[in-house]
Order: C-alpha cells, then structure tokens, then sequence
C-alpha cells in the first residue's frame, strides 16, 4: 500500500508543497507541486498526509564544524548548545542538530568532529505550533533548508570533493558549501532572486544579476576558506527554473570565475523530468537529510509515540476480550472452572490497562521539568561570541582607521538582554574625499558582517588647538551597533 508524504519548503515565509507516495523504497510523484500555498490549502494537504517533512530556510540557523569530548549524545547536545551560544550569542532558547563526521585530534586528544546547526527556538516553535498545529502529530522531520540542498546534490550527483550549491528562487538565493557526504559547512541567504515570470531578454537586468551572484559567491567561498583551512571547493551546481538556465545559456557564461554545472543530471522520481527536478530541489530535497540533522522538538515524537504504542496495546486487550469471549462462548455449557479462568484473564487485561495508564502519567509527570532546564539556559548561557566578533572587526579594518575604542553596551528590552557595540576612532587621509570613501567602505562591512547591525554613524573633521582643520586631514568617527547573530542584509 503507498505511503502519502508530504514535502514542504518555505522560503521567505511561503509555503511550497508537494506529494510523494514511497511504495517500500522508491518514491513516486502523486500530483504537481504548489507554490506559495494559504493555509487553507496546506491544512488539507496535511489531512490526506500520513507523515510531512519539513525544510525552512531559517534565517537565524548557523552551522559549523568542531571538536567535542567522546560522551553520550545526551551530553554531547547540551556541549554543542554551549558551544554555539558562545560563538554566535544566542540569547534565547535553541535547538541543536549534529551528525558526527569523523575522529580527529585536538592537542594530542582524539575527539569527535561533529557538523551542527543551531536555531532559535522561536522560529521551529512557530512552525509547530502556529502552522502544523492540528497536524504536528504528523511531522516526521523538520530540517533547515541548506541540509536539504546539499543533501539532494550528494544523492544525485556524488561529488567527490566539498562543493558549492546556488539555489535560486523568486526573490533570495540560498548558497550552501558541504562535504562530499552531504554535511553542511557553509550557509547563507541573501536577497537576490530570477524567478520564472523573469524577462530573459532583459540583457542589462540578466547581465546585473549574474555580476551581483557572482560576488556573493566568491564571497562565500571567502568565508568557507578562512574557517576550513587547508580545504577546497571545487564544484559548484546552480538549481532553478527554466527561465533562469535561459538566462544563464545567454549572459552569465563570462559572469563566473569558475565553471558551474546548472541543474541536476537526472531526476530521483519516474515520472519527473530532470529540468523539473531542477527547479523543485528545494521541495523534495530533504527526504534524502540524514536522520540526525532533525530540529523537530523531541517531545512531540515521544509523545506521537507513545499514543501510537497505547492504540496499539488498547487495540491488543480489545482483541484479547473478544477473543477470550468467543472461545468461552462458542463451546458447550460453560463449567465452573472455564468461568475462574476467564475472570483470571479478564484481571490481567485490566492490570495491562493500569500499566499503560501510569505511563502516561509519567510522561506527563515528565513534561514539568522542560521549564527548569529552559530557565537555566536563558540565566547562565546567554554571551556573544568574542572571538568571532573582534576576528570581523579585524578583517573589516582598512589602514587608515585607527579604532580608539569599542565598548560593549549589555542593553535590555522586552525582557530579554541585547548587546551593542559604540566604535569612536580617527581617521587620517589627505583628502576630504577619501576619508568619507573610506569611512563609508568600513561601515558598510561592518553592516554586511552576520555579527553587526550598524544603527548610527558620526563624524566631523579633527581640528588644532586654536579650533581650526589640522594640516593632515582626519576625521573623528562613531559607529553604534546592535550584535547579532545572522545575516540581515
């Protein structure tokens, strides 16, 4: 009998869909996808589902790669929790997905090299509970979006180097560097789009296009370097429309710096055409994500499995009874001692159902706790990551600035802590001209970084003693900053 999946991605809030059947383990397309569907629509795609499976882009999701101590997955979570709060200054509750990579050795001690991703609570929360609500006993996986695309690239092209995948959609574009495998080491979204009512004959808007992705990807591949060392890219593949492989034929051959493969070489369905596959990557890709890289909420798959194993026992003791009491009814008149027995085993069926029932209780005794532990995180776990911030300052200073200070402001607001940052340094050129190019250039890459959100900038001439323009030209600045932890641009 077949397996009614649901795919579902969502890009910039809108919901994309589409319906698979799994008959043991192919997979067949049962209609055509949806793009941007209301709710109303996916509500009832969700009741003729048996499971769903979810990729989002999650803007607040960082990934990385690092070394943890060889303990229990248990344990390991809570570390690679900590880990990212440092680094990337979560403030709030998070949820953690890893998959182990590899042994290596960190000052002489093997460890484990694990891939992670990290989100915010709030934005998985809201899909749950606000989008699936009356069908999140149905989710089977939620993963973030750039799992899905490199998932869906190492299953269907098996490179054998990292690579590089360009998925573009109507109005962003996702770039995602991962291993051979199909782990993530890379992300970002940033927004530029060619969706497919795009004109492909616009030469200038084309050409624009190819010009300002190809930055974004050098850009990328920039950032991959400097935090895997010693590695390389070597491959890149582009997925989206047909109007968008037009334009590529057309004008973004001379765009690139190194050739990339647009599209998949074959389809995963029968009954999907490779160009259709190349333009639906972002829906079905995450049936081929590793189990682990899973952000759906743990509660909510212990409890769907335990109301799944008490319809099962509850439907076992119905059969027992009814079983029981055809066997004592159908033979000839019931004796004395064919009456005890039944009573017997009508004792223990009711012993069975008391069982069942304390174990709910327990796992509802169980739930009290999650408070506790969310209280601890949001008290003592809340810290930027320093390191990651004043390496971005480093990387962003051109010569001629000299920072005198950087203070760090622990704000507040809504009942939350927020961190703010106030540069004030000089600036020394010998034109007007140039000191508000350059002061201009830091602020805006500054502003580009996933850690800073520059909110104000000052500046005026540095003057003598007697009030007057100094003989070398130089500017005073400030620049007032909020800390975050995604890219915003």
């Amino acid at each position: 009998m077949a397996y009614n999946i649901l795919m579902v991605s969502i890009i910039d809030g809108k919901f994309n869909l589409l319906n698979i059947k799994r008959n043991v383990k192919t997979y067949q397309l049962a209609d055509q996808p949806i793009f941007d569907a209301d709710q109303e629509t996916l509500d009832e795609k969700c009741k003729r589902a048996n499971e769903i499976i979810i990729a989002s882009d999650f803007p607040s999701c960082n990934y990385y790669w690092g070394y943890f101590p060889k303990v229990s997955r248990h344990y390991l979570k809570e570390i690679v929790v900590r880990e990212a709060r440092q680094n990337f200054g979560y403030v709030g509750p998070v949820r953690a997905a890893f998959h182990d990579v590899g042994i290596g050795y960190q000052d002489g001690v093997p460890k484990r090299r694990l891939s992670c991703m990290v989100v915010d609570n709030a934005d998985v929360v809201q899909i749950e509970n606000e989008a699936f609500v009356r069908h999140k006993h149905k989710i089977n996986h939620i993963n973030a979006l750039p799992a899905a695309l490199a998932a869906v690239v190492a299953h269907m092209e098996t490179p054998t180097t990292d690579f590089m995948v360009i998925a573009v959609d109507d109005t962003s574009s996702t770039m995602v560097i991962s291993s051979p495998a199909g782990d993530v080491k890379v992300a970002r979204q940033i927004p530029i789009g060619f969706g497919e009512k795009a004109d492909c004959n616009d030469a200038d808007r084309c050409t624009n296009f190819f010009n300002e992705i190809s930055k974004d990807i050098t850009n990328t591949n920039l950032y991959y370097l400097q935090n895997f060392q010693g590695s390389e890219c070597k491959a890149f593949f582009m997925l989206g429309g047909s109007s968008l492989q037009h334009a590529m034929s057309q004008y973004g051959t001379n765009a690139f710096s190194q050739p990339i493969q647009f599209g998949l070489s074959h389809s995963p369905f029968p009954s999907v055409t490779t160009e259709q596959a190349t333009a639906w990557a972002h829906i079905f890709g995450a049936i081929f994500c590793h189990r682990n890289y899973n952000l759906l909420n743990r509660q909510i798959v212990l409890t769907r499995n335990l109301n799944r194993g008490y319809r099962y026992a509850m439907a076992t003791i119905v059969a027992c009874i009814v079983g029981c009491g055809l066997y004592l009814y159908q033979i000839e008149p019931v004796g004395g001692d064919k009456i005890s027995d039944y009573r017997i085993k009508n004792q223990k069926l009711e012993t069975i159902q008391l069982e069942v029932q304390e174990l709910k209780n327990q796992v509802n005794t169980l739930n009290q706790f999650s408070g506790w532990k969310t209280f601890y995180q949001n008290t003592y776990e809340n810290q930027p990551g320093w390191n990651a911030l004043f390496s971005e300052i480093s990387g962003s200073l051109p010569k001629e600035i000299v920072i005198e200070s950087f203070r760090i402001d622990p704000g507040s607001g809504q009942g939350l802590r927020g961190w703010y940052g106030v540069f004030t340094g000089l600036i020394k050129v010998k034109e007007w001209d140039d000191g508000l190019a350059i002061l201009r250039e830091f602020g805006a890459k500054i502003n580009r970084s996933p850690y800073f959100d520059v909110q104000k900038v000052r500046y005026e001439p540095t003057m003598d003693e007697d009030n007057r323009p100094t003989e070398e030209i130089g500017f005073e600045f400030q620049l007032n900053t909020k800390l975050i932890s995604q890219d915003k641009r």
